[in-house]
């Protein structure tokens, strides 16, 4: 049986824009206050509601202007199974199974497995460099101030920035705290 943290939409113009499903219910849509923020004008603010059923998602739409398809067909409420194709508006995901976060296989020889921690969205989604982009933002430093802390360049660290911001669904520091806090069982960065 799937787990609530093993599914997974993937944005197909998007790579970098996943949502893990960790939560039982979400919501997604263009308003900053939604669980899941796809910023584009043909989703609407709130667009969609996402719930977790054994191993699939219920999807229903919350009667947004430009539809909910599930398999290219507009739907009111639906049940999608990985492998599906979920469009919201004109944004379309991929509904993917994960391996359950508890299994690592590739550990190395000399790591202790009972002292290892799961990880976390950001450490699939981001590259090492956006990883240490991302620490010195939630540490709440400025993107000059990284750059010569990382001895990057502000253009990369700026760039960086916004592939960090899309990879999240959001458009600033602030949303970025945001969601991390509401998702279930995230731990910030260096906070013990």
């Amino acid at each position: 049986m799937t787990t609530l943290q093993s599914l997974v939409l993937r944005c197909s113009h998007a790579p970098f824009l996943q949502f893990p499903l960790s939560k039982a219910v979400v919501i997604l849509g263009r308003s900053s206050r939604c669980d899941f923020v796809v910023d584009d004008s043909s989703v609407s603010r709130r667009h969609a509601e996402l719930r977790l059923v054994e191993s699939e998602l219920q999807i229903a739409d919350l009667g947004s202007r430009n539809g909910t398809f599930v398999a290219n067909m507009r739907i009111q409420t639906c049940r999608a199974s990985p492998g599906e194709i979920v469009r919201f508006g004109n944004i379309s995901f991929t509904l993917a199974a994960l391996a359950p976060l508890e299994v690592e296989t590739d550990a190395p020889a000399s790591s202790n497995a009972s002292t290892r921690k799961r990880s976390h969205p950001w450490e699939t989604t981001l590259s090492a460099a956006q990883h240490r982009v991302f620490k010195s933002l939630l540490e709440g430093l400025p993107e000059k101030t990284i750059a010569k802390h990382l001895d990057l360049s502000p253009h990369t660290v700026h760039n960086h920035t916004r592939a960090i911001f899309r990879s999240f669904g959001v458009h600033s520091r602030a949303q970025l705290i945001a969601i991390l806090s509401r998702r279930i069982g995230i731990e910030v960065p260096g906070e013990t």
